[in-house]
């Protein structure tokens, strides 16, 4: 019997123990991650990603590793098993997604404690990882799935690796350290880059057991190769066999300089996202909106906060003392974590082209979270020796759990800003679509449905002030991947298709149009000609035929443009119908203007170069019925004046340019540019014609852009647009864009909107 009230009382404490360390992270989980999971739907590549038909809504295929099993193979396997399982109830998929995300919050918990870490500093490693407010992407999009299983095996072998050194090279363990590291890539490459801190568990324990450092050592360094195989032969495969157009592949191999420019880029964009006023300003607007709205499970949440906070307060102080890392073991578990967090950054600075995406930071954050909280952790336990009496111990552990509480509670409360918004960009695609097909319930065989403005892009506007936040969310619109798919899955039918609209500022639906037909930079899961099979993006064309124009207003009204006003380099127009709307369609009254290739070839101005003597490129545009060049002025990446200046060739009889211009990504509200604009011809000399024009992100905001229209002197034949720093001196702004227009005698620079293509 004293056996059994032991064993009872063991059993007590052992759940008790539980409930301090786990009840407020688990409440954290519930607030961030899980709370709307009912409430979510599907975003950009889940609709393409699920192998469902789309007449039926069957499932076709429950996997695409056929299609290239040379990458991430686990991904196309399992994600896409789950995109299709989900594809009907998002909500299972985002219940997959959610519990994996909480599992690796357990996983940077188990990985601490083996390291050496007591309870208190592995339990505040993982609230602050788990409650992270920049995994939005990870854990709100069924689709990173993958990634968050690639963290969770990066995690789960790291722990064996430490067994597997700290104690001895055992078989079963061995095998499942291989299967771990190896599993890591086929997932995705990323967490890949933590093993690069592998060897250093060899310094982390190897200073604990000086009698047997050399075979902590030997340990170390098999462990080490075992990953690094791994990791080496997936890249191999993916190398060797992956399509000349994909990032990473042979063909687009990254330079030594390429790479150490991505270091400095890369840091830039970290640093960008964590700013309030760049992205979480966004997500703290959306959060109370969303609390608003799903009060009534905000505020039962919330009590759990407190009573698991309350739990989480009295264990954090009560925690066994003599679970302490010391002074030289927290600094081998900073070093190890902050080399394998940083090292996670490495695969993406092996790939070309790659941009800075929310998911990027899952892996990396599970390694750093531990490299902030181990140094801390070694000064409390050190302090805690020294400082006498109980009562300022214990004064100084409530303070050091009331402030991991409240970066938990605040982190929670900004991925709930994250859901929401993700919530509102799932509602509006949906209703966007269902407007759609009730302004064009019956569209031709073979349809094409071509989205010419879409003035929905993102969420959470508030003035503008959050551009990086909520130009995040984009529509499924602004994917090439995802329109043809919610077309056809919206009207049930395979012959139907899309194409798609870029942000602003990014290439033009249209790139140009002859009477018969028009063409678009892509031809995604639709058999469109080629403009020109030898050039890499000539684009593809569309017949006039097939065409179902349509634009998507702010209030998300659709409009269906029953022709384009073909525009021509004399400024003649040739208004060409668009019939496959189909019976019973509500069309508007007028055409759509859209570019000839002629006026491209004769009509606009040609870049010539930066000022560093590097070429220029222009991406063209139709905006508003206006024919607009458009130039990328500067990069964050790139020094400012190292691409200040740009020159423009002028076609012969210019007399006007209208200069559009607009920032890129502001990340200050204070930031600004100064435009001048320099004309210069063989004969007629030079001259400034625009001087000290400030453009600010008030300006820009809403779509809109600041716009100047000047005279050009008789015989000018080239303007050089230069931009310098605003009055705050604080270039921090991912680029510039300068749309620029030459008009001729009697040309309108403000003849906007559809309108200007009316045939009437």
């Amino acid at each position: 019997m004293n056996a059994t009230g032991g064993e009872r009382a063991g059993r007590r404490a052992l759940a008790a123990s539980a409930w301090d360390v786990w009840s407020l992270p688990a409440a954290f989980w519930l607030l961030g991650t899980a709370l709307l999971t009912f409430h979510l739907g599907l975003w950009t590549d889940d609709y393409d990603l699920a192998g469902i038909d789309p007449v039926t809504g069957r499932i076709e295929r429950l996997t695409w590793l056929a299609d290239s099993p040379y990458w991430r193979p686990l991904h196309l396997i399992f994600t896409m098993a789950l995109e299709t399982l989900s594809f009907h109830r998002p909500w299972l998929g985002h219940a997959m997604v959610n519990l994996l995300h909480g599992v690796c919050a357990w996983l940077v918990f188990a990985l601490a404690r083996a390291l050496g870490l007591g309870r208190r500093g592995a339990a505040a490693a993982a609230v602050l990882f788990l409650t992270y407010p920049l995994h939005a992407q990870a854990i709100h999009w069924i689709a990173a799935f993958g990634t968050l299983a690639s963290t969770a095996t990066a995690l789960g072998a790291c722990v064996l690796a430490v067994r597997l050194v700290r104690d001895a090279l055992r078989p079963l363990t061995l095998v499942g350290f291989v299967v771990l590291s190896w599993a890591t890539p086929c997932w995705n490459e990323q967490a890949t880059g933590a093993f690069l801190a592998l060897p250093l568990l060899a310094i982390v324990f190897g200073a604990q057991r000086r009698g047997a450092v050399r075979g902590v050592l030997i340990r170390a360094g098999v462990v080490s190769a075992a990953a690094w195989i791994g990791a080496a032969l997936y890249l191999a495969m993916y190398v060797t066999h992956a399509p000349p157009e994909w990032r990473g592949s042979r063909a687009q191999a990254v330079g030594v300089s390429e790479v150490f420019e991505g270091v400095v880029r890369l840091a830039q964009g970290v640093a960008a996202l964590h700013r309030w006023e760049v992205e979480l300003a966004g997500a703290w607007a959306m959060s109370v909106r969303t609390a608003s709205a799903f009060a009534i499970l905000v505020v039962p949440t919330l009590a759990l906060v407190v009573v698991g906070g309350a739990a989480w307060v009295r264990g954090y102080v009560a925690w066994s003392a003599g679970e302490r890392a010391g002074a030289r073991r927290a600094s081998g578990v900073t070093v190890f974590a902050l080399v394998a967090g940083v090292g996670c950054f490495a695969p993406i600075l092996l790939a070309s082209g790659w941009t800075l995406e929310l998911r990027y930071l899952h892996a990396p954050s599970a390694f750093l979270a531990m490299a902030m909280v181990a140094p801390l952790a070694g000064v409390l336990e050190w302090a805690s020796e020294r400082v006498r009496g109980a009562g300022a111990v214990r004064a100084g552990r409530v303070v050091v759990a009331m402030l991991v509480m409240a970066a938990g509670l605040g982190g929670s409360l900004l991925q709930l800003g994250y859901a929401g918004a993700f919530r509102e960009r799932w509602v509006r695609d949906q209703a966007e679509v269902s407007a759609l097909v009730r302004a064009a319930p019956s569209p031709s065989p073979d349809a094409f449905f071509l989205p010419v403005f879409v003035a929905t892009e993102g969420v959470g506007r508030e003035g503008g002030r959050w551009s990086r936040f909520e130009a995040s969310f984009m529509s499924v619109w602004a994917v090439n991947w995802g329109a043809p798919n919610i077309v056809q899955q919206a009207y049930r039918r395979r012959d139907v298709s899309a194409g798609w609209v870029w942000s602003p500022g990014a290439e033009s639906p249209v790139l140009s149009a002859e009477a018969s037909r028009v063409r678009v930079p892509t031809s995604f899961r639709t058999e469109l000609q080629p403009a020109d099979p030898s050039r890499k993006g000539a684009g593809y064309w569309a017949p006039m035929s097939r065409v179902v124009p349509f634009s998507i207003e702010s209030d998300g009204s659709v409009r269906v443009w029953p022709a384009f006003a073909v525009t021509y380099a004399d400024g003649s127009r040739v208004v060409s119908p668009c019939p496959a709307s189909g019976a019973g369609s509500r069309l508007e009254g007028r055409a759509y203007a859209v570019p000839s290739g002629d006026w491209w070839r004769s009509a606009t101005l040609r870049a010539a170069q930066w000022s560093d003597g590097s070429p220029a490129t222009l991406s063209r545009r139709f905006e508003d019925g206006v024919p607009l060049d458009s130039l990328w002025l500067h990069s964050a990446y790139a020094a400012l004046p190292d691409r200040d200046e740009a020159t423009f060739e002028l076609p012969p009889g210019t007399r006007r340019v209208a200069i559009r211009a607009k920032l890129a990504d502001a990340h200050r509200s204070t930031d600004g540019v100064v435009l001048d604009v320099f004309a210069e011809g063989d004969a007629a000399g030079a001259a400034w014609i625009l001087r000290g024009r400030e453009v600010r992100p008030d300006d820009a905001h809403g779509g809109g852009w600041r716009v100047e229209v000047v005279d050009v002197p008789s015989g000018s034949a080239r303007v050089r647009v230069r931009i310098g720093a605003g009055a705050a001196g604080d270039v921090t702004f991912d680029g510039v864009w300068v749309h620029t227009l030459a008009l001729s005698a009697g040309d309108d620079a403000g003849e906007a909107g559809p309108a200007s293509g009316d045939g009437r």
